[in-house]
């Protein structure tokens, strides 16, 4: 149940992130664009973070392994170390 809970929480941010790209697109005025969009990005990060804390540490290492970039010199290294000697 949790691990439900916290996924429905985190496709929420989601949701919250597209009706940000839509609010220029709805006849709004720029004073209640604004209002919709801080309050859908305080409760998208809101939601965000508390089905993070929910799915734990799990997920905590999905999103490193999704994200994680890897730098210049790594990857000089890891072709060096894979490369056979030649004489």
């Amino acid at each position: 149940m949790r691990k439900i809970v916290g996924y429905i929480l985190i496709g929420l941010c989601g949701l919250a992130w597209l009706i940000i790209a839509a609010l220029p697109f709805l006849s709004l005025s720029i004073a209640q664009a604004g209002i919709w969009a801080t309050a859908l990005l305080i409760g998208g990060e809101i939601s965000f973070f508390c089905g993070v804390a929910l799915l734990g540490k799990e997920i905590i290492q999905k999103f490193k392994s999704v994200f994680k970039r890897k730098s210049p010199e790594n990857q000089v290294e890891n072709q060096v170390e894979n490369e056979p000697e030649r004489h």
